[in-house]
């Protein structure tokens, strides 16, 4: 029971990381792929059990794995620890991986939970945490060829062997990008009018329902001038004004 205990908190720590990273919205400056390659062989703190059930033998291990992860990206460079349980089914040879890696370093380590599954001597699955600080996410597939009792090798962080990435979310905010209001403006001739367009001196402008009435007041050959700005990428009128009598007028 107290084995049962201790891997439901590993997995409720996994979900509230996981929840954690989906949650950190705008307040982003960037998102960018990331890659490490480890190996962990050095073994500590190892306990091993098992159990005959129904199903086939199966194996319990936690032990804590140390190697080194190398990259060009600092929070994934250093010395590597992985505390680990695994439960094998030594029968089918799958099983589950819980637990954590931590990534030391001179300054604020990285340290992501993980969740995987284990077959035939290979390990897959995703690592969600905070790399270098609290504030910068991780979340990144993982594999590596794996022994319970002798550790990880040819392990990979991102570009995985099924082609998983890895994702490093870092803190600020997205900055808005005001575009400056592009207008335009125009003095002569009427060409073409309508309830929804005017052309004044080559200048064609949608006309908006505020000003259909009086641009309804002018006609092919009528003297004007126009304002016009850009709206939701239309050229759209602004103002309109007749200049003078037009050619037509008697």
């Amino acid at each position: 029971m107290r084995r049962l205990v201790w891997l439901t908190a590993v997995l409720i720590a996994l979900v509230a990381a996981g929840a954690a990273v989906a949650t950190h919205g705008f307040g982003t400056r960037a998102v960018k792929s990331v890659t490490a390659t480890f190996s962990a062989t050095s073994i500590s703190n190892s306990a091993v059990a098992t159990c005959t059930t129904s199903d086939g033998t199966l194996e319990q291990t936690h032990a804590t794995y140390t190697g080194a992860a190398s990259s060009s990206e600092p929070s994934l460079n250093g010395t590597l620890t992985a505390q680990l349980t695994t439960i094998v089914n030594k029968t089918t040879n799958v099983g589950t991986v819980v637990g954590s890696l931590r990534i030391r370093q001179s300054g604020p380590d990285t340290y992501a939970g993980f969740t995987g599954t284990y077959s035939n001597g290979q390990v897959n699955g995703l690592a969600a945490g905070g790399a270098r600080s609290p504030f910068n996410r991780l979340v990144a597939n993982v594999s590596a060829a794996f022994n319970p009792a002798s550790g990880l090798t040819n392990g990979k962080i991102g570009a995985t062997d099924g082609n998983g990435a890895a994702v490093l979310v870092q803190p600020g905010r997205c900055q808005r990008v005001v575009l400056p209001k592009q207008k335009v403006e125009a003095r002569g001739t009427v060409t073409a009018v309508s309830s929804t367009s005017i052309t004044v001196a080559g200048v064609t402008c949608a006309v908006p329902s505020s000003l259909a009435s009086k641009v309804g007041e002018l006609k092919v050959n009528d003297q004007a001038s126009i304002r016009c700005e850009l709206v939701d990428s239309v050229l759209t009128l602004t103002r309109v004004d007749k200049k003078g009598r037009s050619d037509n007028d008697d």
